[in-house]
Order: C-alpha cells, then sequence, then structure tokens
C-alpha cells in the first residue's frame, strides 16, 4: 500500500524513536481512548470517554496531538522556528502543510520534518 505521507515520516536523517511514533499517529494507531471505544468490552463502552489529563474533552489523536494544552504550547514554540506550519489548527493540517515540499532535499524541509517528529515525540 503507497501512501502520500512516507516521505514525512521515512527519510534518512530521521530519528528512529520519532520516526516509529510518528508512523502510528499518521495510521492513527495510537492507543487513545477514542480507540478502546470501539473496542467491544462492555465495561469500556459505558465509561466516560474524556481525557485523563484535561477532562474538558474526548480523548482522540486530534485533542491529543493538537487540541490539549500542553500540545498547543508545543506547537506554538515550533511555529517560532518553522514558517511551514504557521495556519495549521491540527496534526492533519501540519502533514498537508508538509505534503507539498517533503520530497525536496533542502535544509529547511528536513528541519520542518525533524520538528514535526519531535514535536510529536514530546506531546506523547
Amino acid at each position: 500500500m503507497v501512501v502520500n505521507w512516507y516521505d514525512i515520516v521515512w527519510f534518512p536523517q530521521c530519528i528512529p524513536r520519532h520516526t516509529f511514533l510518528v508512523w502510528l499517529l499518521m495510521g492513527e494507531k495510537l492507543k487513545t481512548q477514542d480507540k478502546l471505544k470501539n473496542w467491544v468490552i462492555r465495561s469500556v463502552q459505558n465509561m466516560p470517554i474524556v481525557c485523563s489529563l484535561c477532562l474538558t474533552e474526548a480523548d482522540s489523536h486530534d485533542h491529543l496531538f493538537f487540541r490539549f494544552s500542553f500540545a498547543s504550547s508545543v506547537w506554538r514554540c515550533v511555529w517560532q522556528y518553522s514558517d511551514v506550519f504557521q495556519a495549521c489548527e491540527s496534526w492533519k493540517d501540519v502533514v498537508q502543510s508538509l505534503l507539498p515540499i517533503v520530497s525536496k532535499k533542502t535544509s529547511g524541509v528536513i528541519v520542518a520534518k525533524l520538528l514535526f517528529g519531535a514535536s510529536v515525540y514530546t506531546i506523547w
């Protein structure tokens, strides 16, 4: 199966532990509560699906990696050092902003991909 985000995740300068986590995020395979809800377990089905860190909204990939207050502060720091991610409102927007430039081998693109991986790793 060919995916358009392959070059965002796998590139020669990547950091393996960051790459593995970004790969899981791209496939939305991280074990968040929204994934638990899809499993057929009666005791989990009746539990409220709420972020255990902030107790404000459902725990999901979008919440954890962008709307959560810690994640927002991480992304604000990243935006100071990269103009690639300026208009992003979700982690999927970050991926969409990287896709047009991801095949370039410039130092700015490599730094942007490394920033994305390090940010995801820091937030997780």
